[in-house]
């Protein structure tokens, strides 16, 4: 699959975890620190470097592992068009389930 439909994908993916994210009311400062590592990978020139580093850190390994997951979904053409909503479902609320746990880490 082409690197810039992987980008599309995952902007995709990170912008509808925020918005859920949002309805539930988590606070902003959360908000835009998801904003900001999300921007950092999708200007990223080497993005499965990049997840391969986000996963060895500590507080978000699963989220870099299920990331790394979703490139090879994507790879290996997985996602289709016919099954392109139930992955995106799918792959949003295990990301926001991932960040919502770092936050309620972060906040004890």
């Amino acid at each position: 699959m082409q690197e810039t439909l992987k980008k599309d994908y995952l902007t995709f993916i990170f912008k509808r975890t925020v918005n859920d994210l949002w309805k539930q009311n988590v606070r902003q400062e959360h908000i835009s620190t998801i904003r900001k590592i999300s921007e950092r990978l999708l200007r990223s020139e080497n993005l499965m470097r990049d997840l391969y580093i986000l996963h060895h850190i500590k507080e978000f390994g699963n989220t870099g592992k299920y990331l790394i997951y979703i490139l090879k979904k994507l790879e290996d053409d997985v996602i289709t068009f016919d099954n392109l909503t139930q992955n995106a479902n799918d792959d949003t609320e295990y990301l926001g389930k991932e960040l919502m746990k770092y936050f309620s880490r972060k906040v004890r």
